[in-house]
């Protein structure tokens, strides 16, 4: 036998059940192209041109703006001071994590408490969402300010119990995310 006829085709079947997963991910595929590749080709294709806020005609001019911020000693400098500082944060931040990180998990350790010190550590991500929920429930409460706002206006007679109804309640949800 040749090596050429042991090569599988694909069966038919096979083509049809792949077109669903095109289908299904050509939503992201047109987010995608609408919202960061278009974004980032325009920019592109405006940095080439000596197109400004203020005009409404350009012409095209090449890279002269890239050799114009390149030759720039203050753009350097402020190109060379954020990358001092993201890496004076970003390789300590890491450090230290993956060091915690091991530390908590080691079964060698077996440090004391260890549930404790991953709550603590953990904490600021449960009280951020927590804070929010607690703030939200007041603005929108039966005497909170959002019900004063719109009962002096006039725009409603009686206060209204936002949590009460699903559609407010889930419009409220929507807009807090």
């Amino acid at each position: 036998m040749s090596t050429q006829n042991s090569v599988k085709k694909p069966k038919r079947g096979s083509i049809e059940k792949n077109k669903y997963g095109y289908l299904f991910t050509a939503p992201f595929v047109i987010v995608f192209l609408a919202f960061s590749l278009f974004p980032i080709l325009y920019t592109f294709y405006m940095s080439v041109t000596n197109m400004t806020l203020m005009t409404t005609t350009y012409k095209f001019i090449g890279f002269d703006n890239f050799t114009k911020i390149f030759n720039d000693k203050f753009f350097l400098q402020s190109l060379g001071n954020t990358w001092f500082i993201w890496l004076s944060n970003f390789i300590p931040q890491v450090s230290i994590a993956m060091i915690l990180a091991v530390w908590f998990n080691s079964n060698r350790l077996r440090l004391k408490y260890q549930g404790i010190f991953r709550t603590i550590f953990y904490l600021p991500n449960i009280l951020m969402p927590a804070t929010i929920a607690v703030l939200f429930f007041n603005l929108f409460s039966l005497y909170g300010p959002v019900n004063q706002y719109v009962v002096r206006m006039g725009l409603m007679a009686d206060a209204f119990n936002f949590f009460t109804s699903d559609i407010t309640t889930q419009t409220i949800v929507i807009f807090i995310q």
